[in-house]
């Protein structure tokens, strides 16, 4: 599974989600305007589009590659449509994980995705996505 929201988150799940960044992360809002307590099983499709935006728009915009000094690749969603396909994936594989915690992943990477795995903000998202690709 890649990490692509980010996530998730951003699309989190093997391209399920991605949490994701880039240039024009910090001249987005800071919240998606969604209600932080929502899980992603609370979210409508158009609520999960919204939030699939949001985290992209945050963080550089879809289809963002990066490759990182240790030889690692984080990218963001290839889509919007890969990131709203992801969002049952994720629900199901964290049913606990808030739109709450992907924003503040996503803000706390902003337009350095290679940060992810360091991020302390991440830890919800992270523990979720490890637990996830472990499962059978």
């Amino acid at each position: 599974m890649g990490r692509s929201w980010l996530v998730i988150a951003c699309t989190i799940l093997v391209g399920v989600g991605t949490i994701s960044c880039g240039p024009s992360g910090t001249n987005v809002a800071s919240s998606s305007g969604l209600p932080r307590s929502d899980t992603f099983a609370d979210l409508t499709t158009d609520q999960v589009g919204v939030l699939c935006d949001w985290i992209n728009e945050r963080q550089g915009g879809y289809g963002r590659n990066v490759t990182c000094s240790d030889g690692s690749k984080q990218n963001t969603d290839a889509s919007k449509a890969d990131c709203v396909g992801a969002a049952p994936g994720v629900a199901s594989a964290c049913p606990t994980l808030t739109v709450g915690n992907v924003e503040d992943c996503t803000n706390a990477v902003l337009t350095d995705l290679c940060s992810l795995p360091n991020q302390t903000a991440c830890a919800n998202l992270d523990a979720c996505l490890a637990s996830a690709t472990a499962a059978p």
